[in-house]
């Protein structure tokens, strides 16, 4: 953990070993830490004016000779406060210039394929769309294969993060593949999920899944192929769309006892 923290305040991984040994031993001469860890004292040197303008170590003078010192952890978190508060504020701003952007990215791009293959690679698909908030999607999707394929505990998780993105599904599932909301509680459908599921009239079934979110189409196939792919085209997400809509005006919402969803529901 200290690791990390340590590397979100832009400290190398050389800088990170410096900052260890010193809050090992104190406060300690650049002769003596460069000894400890093998390095020579110019490039020492250098990575110890680098961390003092961070804001992670300082310095002070004892009968003429230089000792350098840790930062208090507390001293720590104050960076760590200021990087998010500073991370947060150009964010914010970030998005108010998102749909300009974007904008100006889609007359410039021609649609792109990315393809994937093997379960760990479907899951690839899932995790981007985890990149996006406050969107809505449209999908085909047959879910017992899905949760097959990329497992209850992994579609737990994502449902998790999905909701706390505010990344709406309206989700038509096939008639066949229904599932139980008892067995698989973060499957379950309404504002609380940020989910709307209908089931789709007998006759209308499906393998592969596809998933329309921003200016992309997801397809995703059974496990006995093993494939997806994605597809960067708002032509073709409007196409997928128009095709969903017809399907969805057919279909019949989903109905479950949401008593089986309460302790899933808790844990967000």
């Amino acid at each position: 953990m200290l690791e990390e923290i340590l590397h979100d305040l832009n400290l190398n991984a050389a800088e990170i070993e410096i900052y260890t040994q010193l809050l090992k031993n104190g406060g300690t001469t650049a002769g003596i830490l460069a000894q400890k860890i093998g390095m020579a004292r110019p490039t020492l040197y250098d990575h110890l004016q680098k961390m003092s303008e961070k804001g992670v170590i300082e310095k002070s003078l004892k009968s003429g000779v230089r000792y350098f010192y840790p930062k208090a952890p507390h001293e720590l978190n104050s960076l760590l406060t200021q990087k998010i508060k500073h991370l947060q504020h150009n964010q914010a701003g970030f998005e108010k210039i998102i749909p300009q952007l974007a904008a100006n990215f889609g007359a410039l791009v021609k649609p792109k394929f990315m393809v994937y293959e093997g379960e760990n690679a479907l899951k690839h698909i899932f995790d981007e769309i985890l990149h996006y908030r406050n969107i809505e999607t449209f999908s085909f999707w047959p879910v017992r294969n899905m949760i097959e394929i990329l497992t209850p505990e992994y579609l737990s998780m994502h449902n998790k993060e999905r909701i706390r993105n505010n990344t709406w599904i309206w989700g038509i599932w096939p008639e066949r593949q229904k599932i139980d909301v008892k067995k698989f509680p973060f499957m379950g459908s309404g504002k609380s999920f940020c989910r709307e599921v209908r089931v789709a009239p007998p006759g209308i079934d499906f393998e592969l899944s596809f998933w329309a979110y921003a200016d992309k189409v997801a397809f995703l196939s059974s496990k006995r192929e093993g494939f997806g792919f994605i597809v960067e085209s708002p032509e073709l997400v409007g196409t997928m769309k128009t095709m969903w809509k017809l399907v969805w005006s057919q279909s019949n919402p989903l109905s479950y006892n949401s008593e089986f969803t309460k302790k899933f529901l808790s844990e967000i």
